[in-house]
């Protein structure tokens, strides 16, 4: 008999279903999946498989009752209903949190982790976060090394690889100069400081490009500049044809627990250029090898990384690609899959 899984989820992502399809296609579970409301800001059609029940949130405990999962995966702990279901199991079942953060040595983090360490560790069994850098959070709201599982977030990476591929040969011959940013136009995202650090790079270089995909409360306020060209809102496939002629991506954020844009650009053979703030440059940047980090909020840092990356000849800049590729695979979507078998088996 199958094993029933429960995933509590705030607002789903395409990247999330894209995993929960493929986990899927195996047969091995029954997937149930709760999610709020789709954000009216963000209105995403989700192709979920017919193998997957998508319930809303009101039938959470009837449900529950009646199916009695082995497995429940909580996202955080911001939905009183996620709690409450989760402080009221009775039956057994293996409880896993689903978290993102990474140890910022604030003091609200000093003085929240008493209560999420008493109120964790008797709710929850395991943790499953994004990598090796949110381990020491999660062992500071009180989980034990042994219990911490990595690789919470992946995405099918079939089209980016493709990608990759058939422009390898195209940018071996001529590496393009330009700078590429997808992300929101927010401040918290550095978007700010990415266009002054561009403009005070570009005092001392024409040569290079800077490409915005995105759009935000700071749309109104884009710098206008010979060289910065903004594109607005882009889909997946737009964005994918805009990497064909874009060679280096730029991540700024101040604070960002993961950014699966990184992923996505490593995978397409970018070099990365991210603040020290963006959680998935410590999987997927390798300082030197095939880009470098930033101190963020720091606009002469960011511009002085630029400089040295527009240093590099054609055959580094291919070599930090090939390097950004490589790195791209440390998770996918069987990575995603093995994680939820390992813990189904314990």
């Amino acid at each position: 008999m199958n094993k029933k899984l429960f995933f509590l989820y705030s607002e789903l992502s395409e990247y999330t279903v894209e995993c929960l399809n493929y986990l899927a296609e195996f047969d091995d579970f029954d997937i149930y999946v709760f999610s709020w409301p789709v954000n009216i800001e963000a209105p995403f059609k989700f192709n979920i498989s017919k193998k997957i029940t998508h319930l809303k949130i009101n039938l959470l405990f009837k449900k529950a009752d009646e199916l009695k999962p082995e497995l429940i995966f909580c996202s955080g702990w911001l939905d009183n209903s996620y709690i409450n279901l989760i402080k009221s199991i009775k039956f057994k079942c293996t409880k896993v949190l689903m978290v993102d953060n990474f140890k910022k040595n604030s003091f609200r983090q000093f003085l929240a982790k008493f209560f999420y360490k008493t109120f964790i560790t008797r709710n929850f069994d395991l943790c499953w976060v994004p990598s090796n850098f949110h381990i020491s959070y999660a062992q500071q709201i009180g989980f034990d090394f042994k219990n911490i599982y990595l690789g919470l977030y992946s995405r099918d990476l079939t089209n980016f690889q493709e990608s990759y591929l058939n422009n390898k040969k195209h940018k071996n011959h001529n590496f393009p100069r330009k700078f590429i940013y997808v992300g929101r136009y927010l401040k918290l995202k550095g978007i700010l400081d990415l266009w002054n650090a561009f403009e005070k790079f570009s005092n001392n270089n024409n040569e290079w490009e800077l490409h915005c995909v995105g759009t935000g409360d700071l749309s109104n306020s884009r710098k206008l500049h010979s060289r910065i060209h903004h594109h607005g809102f882009l889909s997946k496939t737009q964005i994918l044809d805009l990497s064909k002629d874009s060679g280096v991506f730029i991540m700024p954020s101040h604070s960002d627990h993961w950014c699966m844009a990184v992923h996505e650009f490593a995978c397409l053979g970018f070099p990365l250029i991210c603040s020290k703030k963006v959680g998935s440059s410590y999987t997927f940047l390798k300082e030197g090898e095939n880009g470098f980090h930033f101190k963020e909020k720091n606009i002469n840092d960011l511009a002085s990384v630029m400089n040295k990356v527009s240093n590099l000849n054609n055959e580094e800049l291919n070599r930090f690609a090939n390097k950004s590729n490589e790195l791209s695979f440390l998770y996918n979507l069987e990575t995603w899959r093995d994680t939820i078998f390992k813990i189904s088996k314990l």
